[in-house]
C-alpha cells in the first residue's frame, strides 16, 4: 500500500514518508477509489501488533501525485467512496475506543453521521462493511463467535445516508439474521451482494434488503465481492434472461484459498474460475467496462 501508480505509469513512494509521519509504524491500506478528477482515495486499516501496522488514517491522493496525501484525523477501517469530486467519505468501523459506526469526510475532517450498532456488534469475530459509490448507503455484517456447535450466527444491517447534510443520522432500510463475511454494492446501487463464510452468496434488493436470489459458489469463505458490467453484452443481444436474473451483470468472488469465481448474473451461471496458490483474494475489482478484473492477495503464512 506504499507505492502507488500513476496516471503517467511512473510509480511514487510514500512509504517513508508515511512511517516518518507515524513514528516508524506501517501504515496499512484498507481500500481504494479513484474519484472523478482522478484523485485516489484509500481507506485506513484496522491495527495488527502482529505486524507492526498501526490504525490508519484515510489517505487522499491529488491527481497528478506530485505530493504527500492528506490525511483523515479519524483513522480506522472501513470502504471509501466520493459523493462528488470534493466530498472523499469513509466509512469507519466500530474500533476499541468507538462502538459506532461514522461516516466521515476525509477532506474536512468532518463527521457526517454517526451510526449506533447494536450491543451484538461490539464482541465479534468478524465486521465486514460497504459503501455504496455516492455514499448514500452503507450496509454492515458481524459475524458472532462460533458457539459449542461450530455454528456462526450475527446480523447484516442496511442503511440509508445523507452525506450532503453533516449530522443527519442514518436511516435503517432493512435487517436480516444472517452473517456475512463480504459485501458489495453494485456501482448503479440498486443491489448488494453477501457471501458468507460457508461459501454461499446472496443477492439482495439494495433498497429494501429483500433477497432476490442465492449462489452456491463453494465451501469455502469468502473474503472478497466485486460487481462487473457484462462487457460482452450489447443492446442487439436477445434476453437470456434466467428467472429472477440481474441483466447486463457480472460478480466476482474471491476465497481463502486463492480461488475467484466470476459469475454470470443475468443467467446465474459460473463462466470464470481462477485458481492461484496459498493466497487469500482480499479484495477485486472490475474496470469500468467489465473487460478486466483486478485482485489484491494476502499469503498464507
Amino acid at each position: 500500500g506504499t507505492i502507488v501508480p500513476s496516471p503517467s505509469n511512473r510509480e511514487v513512494n510514500f512509504g517513508q514518508f508515511l512511517k516518518e509521519k507515524h513514528n516508524e509504524k506501517l501504515v496499512g491500506m484498507g481500500s481504494v477509489i479513484f474519484g472523478p478528477n482522478g484523485q485516489m482515495l484509500t481507506g485506513g486499516y484496522q491495527a495488527e501488533s502482529k505486524t507492526g501496522v498501526d490504525l490508519s488514517p484515510a489517505l487522499l491522493f491529488d491527481a497528478n501525485l506530485a505530493r504527500p496525501p492528506s490525511e483523515s484525523s479519524l483513522p480506522g477501517e472501513g470502504p471509501v467512496a466520493f459523493v462528488d469530486a470534493e466530498t472523499p467519505v469513509q466509512l469507519v468501523l466500530p474500533s476499541r475506543d468507538r462502538n459506532n459506526l461514522v461516516l466521515w469526510n476525509v477532506t474536512k475532517n468532518l463527521k457526517l453521521a454517526e451510526i449506533p450498532l447494536p450491543d451484538t456488534f461490539h464482541t465479534v469475530e468478524h465486521i465486514a462493511a460497504a459503501l455504496s459509490n455516492d455514499g448514500r448507503l452503507a450496509a454492515v455484517s458481524a459475524t458472532q463467535l462460533p458457539d459449542q456447535d461450530g455454528q456462526r450466527t450475527g446480523e447484516t444491517i442496511l442503511w440509508s445516508l445523507d452525506p450532503k447534510t453533516p449530522g443527519a443520522s442514518g436511516r435503517k432500510l432493512s435487517s436480516w439474521p444472517r452473517p456475512a463475511s463480504a459485501l458489495a454494492f453494485s456501482p448503479d446501487t440498486h443491489y448488494l451482494a453477501a457471501g458468507t463464510v460457508t461459501g454461499s452468496v446472496s443477492l439482495h434488493d439494495a433498497a429494501t434488503g429483500k433477497e432476490l436470489f442465492a449462489l452456491d459458489d463453494s465451501r469455502l469463505p469468502i473474503l472478497s465481492l466485486a460487481f462487473g458490467r457484462n462487457f460482452k453484452k450489447d443492446a442487439t443481444d436477445k434476453p437470456r434472461l434466467a428467472p429472477g436474473g440481474l441483466p447486463g451483470w457480472m460478480l466476482a468472488i474471491g476465497t481463502d484459498s486463492g480461488t475467484a469465481t466470476v459469475w454470470d448474473l443475468e443467467t446465474k451461471n459460473r463462466v470464470n474460475i481462477f485458481r492461484g496458490a496459498a493466497f487469500y483474494v482480499n479484495a477485486l475489482a472490475f474496470s469500468p467496462d467489465g473487460s478486466k478484473l483486478g485482485h489484491l492477495t494476502a499469503s498464507v503464512r
